[in-house]
């Protein structure tokens, strides 16, 4: 997949006649996923290549709109988008000022610039000043394939569905409705080193506040590492009983794992909420409360 940045410098001109998608696509998950399969099909029956066009920024932020942050970050995305096989992805930067564009003025963009023909989209998609283009303003200019919304026990997915159980620890559900498990991807930086006086090595995970929404508290997972999958536990939030810190910060302790980790990309895949983070009074009753997760995340996941 050709990643390609629509910005002031760069001049879109596709070569051909495009079928394409629209949308923020954040945590890409079951109803994304949908539309994309979909997108897939409709290039190889049309013969023609596909584009996924979607926004660097989350309009909901730029636009004051929302303050609970992504699913993942832009980097993430883009790698799980890749996955699809898909041709060309067409990156907008989304600012105020983009925001005002008139939905007629966008749409003259895909047809003029972006050479779209044909567009395959989920049936409330808006676009433009105010969201005044929707299906029906595309399907004057284009052909629409509008695709319903994924629904899994009875209920629609969407991101904001998923933002909303990972908020109350409802990991498992989200991973459900996500069709993969949620992860945080970052890198390993130096902590307080609490963990080595319990001997419970940890690893620390400075995070942005995309991940603002997300439960705190201790959660079983596993860790990739160089392409190899380990069973942890992790705790994310602000460590109340000693070393306090003001922002939020992801601490992984790795099972059977001793190896220095320092600036290496890991990626951590949240299983199992474990409990609340709290404040404990001493440190035997946290040491106690360690071990009593540990276990508890050995009994229910298996690597």
């Amino acid at each position: 997949m050709e990643l390609i940045y629509a910005d002031k410098n760069t001049s879109i001109e596709m070569k051909e006649d495009v079928v394409a998608t629209i949308g923020m696509f954040d945590g890409v998950h079951l109803g994304h996923d949908k539309v994309l399969k979909e997108l897939k099909r409709e290039g190889s029956i049309s013969k023609m290549p596909t584009v996924i066009i979607t926004f660097k920024e989350e309009l909901d932020f730029v636009l004051d709109k929302r303050k609970t942050g992504s699913l993942m970050t832009f980097e993430d995305k883009i790698k799980i988008l890749s996955e699809y096989d898909l041709d060309y992805c067409l990156v907008f930067p989304f600012t105020k000022e983009f925001s005002l564009i008139k939905y007629y003025d966008f749409e003259n963009i895909l047809k003029e610039k972006v050479k779209v023909k044909k567009i395959v989209i989920g049936k409330d998609t808006k676009y433009g000043y105010m969201g005044e283009g929707n299906i029906k303003t595309l399907s004057k200019i284009f052909e629409v394939k509008v695709i319903d919304d994924y629904i899994l026990d009875g209920i629609c997915v969407h991101s904001s569905l998923i933002r909303n159980l990972l908020s109350l620890g409802e990991v498992e559900k989200a991973n459900t409705y996500l069709g993969r498990n949620f992860s945080i991807s970052g890198i390993v930086t130096k902590g307080s080193q609490l963990g080595q006086t319990f001997n419970v090595k940890t690893a620390n995970i400075e995070l942005n506040n995309n991940y603002e929404y997300l439960k705190n508290g201790v959660y079983g997972c596993f860790i990739y590492i160089d392409k190899k999958k380990y069973l942890g536990i992790c705790n994310i939030g602000h460590n109340p009983t000693f070393n306090y810190v003001e922002k939020k910060r992801l601490e992984v302790n790795i099972f059977d794992f001793n190896s220095d980790i320092y600036e290496t990309d890991i990626k951590v895949e949240f299983i199992l909420f474990v409990r609340e983070e709290r404040k404990f009074s001493s440190e035997n009753e946290l040491y106690s409360q360690i071990n009593s997760d540990i276990k508890k995340v050995k009994e229910k996941i298996i690597l």
